[in-house]
Formats: C-alpha cells, sequence, structure tokens
C-alpha cells in the first residue's frame, strides 16, 4: 500500500515537474523562434544585402500578419490545453486528439499561424534575410518535422481516431 502510494506521489510531482518543463521549454523555444532570429537576420543582412525600404502602409500588413499568427498559435495552444490536456511539446504532449477549433479546419494550424508570424516579421522588418531564412529553412523543416515525427507520433497515440480525423480534415495550408 505505501509502495503504491508512493509511486502515485512521484508520478503526480513528475507530471506536474514535466508539466511545467514542457511550458518553460515551449516559452524559450518561441522568444528564439520568433524573437532572436528576426533580431539576427535584421541585424546581420546589412552586411549581406541591400536595405530594402518599404512603404509604412506595407509594414502594417506585416503587423497584421503577425497579430494574425499569434492569435491563431494562442488559440491553438489554448484548445491543446484544455480540451487536449497537453502541450504542443513532445514533453507534455496532449493526452486527447484536438479536432476542434482551429484543428477542425487545418491539421496543423499552429504551424500556419508561426508561418503568418514569419512573414509578417519579413515584412515589417524589411527583412530580406528573415523571408529567405522562413523560404529556405523554416518550411522545410516543419514539413520534415510533421511528416517524419508529429504524424507518426499522433498515428501511435491515438490510432483510428487520428487515421479518421486524416481523412476529414486534409492538409490544407499544411
Amino acid at each position: 500500500m505505501v509502495k503504491f502510494l508512493a509511486k502515485d506521489i512521484i508520478l503526480f510531482f513528475w507530471m506536474k515537474i514535466n508539466k511545467n518543463l514542457a511550458l518553460l521549454i515551449w516559452f524559450i523555444y518561441l522568444i528564439f523562434i520568433f524573437f532572436l532570429i528576426p533580431l539576427f537576420c535584421k541585424k546581420f543582412e546589412t552586411l549581406l544585402i541591400p536595405q530594402i525600404i518599404l512603404p509604412n502602409y506595407v509594414k502594417l500588413l506585416g503587423i497584421v500578419f503577425i497579430i494574425f499568427g499569434f492569435i491563431l498559435g494562442f488559440w491553438c495552444f489554448v484548445v491543446l490545453w484544455k480540451q487536449g490536456e497537453g502541450t504542443p511539446s513532445f514533453l507534455y504532449p496532449p493526452k486527447k486528439l484536438v479536432t476542434t477549433g482551429p484543428y477542425k479546419y487545418s491539421r496543423n494550424p499552429m504551424t500556419v499561424g508561426a508561418w503568418l508570424i514569419f512573414i509578417g516579421e519579413s515584412i515589417f522588418l524589411q527583412s530580406p534575410l528573415l523571408f529567405m531564412f522562413f523560404l529556405f529553412v523554416v518550411i522545410p523543416v516543419s514539413i520534415i518535422w510533421i511528416i517524419k515525427y508529429e504524424e507518426p507520433f499522433l498515428e501511435k497515440n491515438f490510432k483510428n481516431t487520428y487515421r479518421e480525423y486524416k481523412n476529414i480534415v486534409k492538409k490544407r495550408f499544411i
């Protein structure tokens, strides 16, 4: 009885630590991807590429893309947290398959949100280097990640439910 109780207590605290660790790692990842990489690209592109000056109304379009991307990403996170009972991180993955909210329209809406943010940052910062990074690094890595890791993980964990979901929601936008 005591051994069983101790095991449950350890599991409970590991899950709490795991959840907090997953959230921390996800937050650090977001800072790196959406703030540090764009700043790095903007800082060092002047050495490589001539500066592009865009009109303010075009920069405003970049802000619109960024806002929509963040809203979509936040919506995805909330739906994963509340309905899936997990995070986008593999350290604390969702326990339930989420097929509502933005996931009703796209199998990878968080990726779509991230892509919108990158496009918006490229426009707003007037950064051809960041846009090239998006085209030649972010898009291929995202697609490879989804095909090689995310989809097999979801099929393994959610089996037929995920296969049915794949038949209903095709790869719209990714």
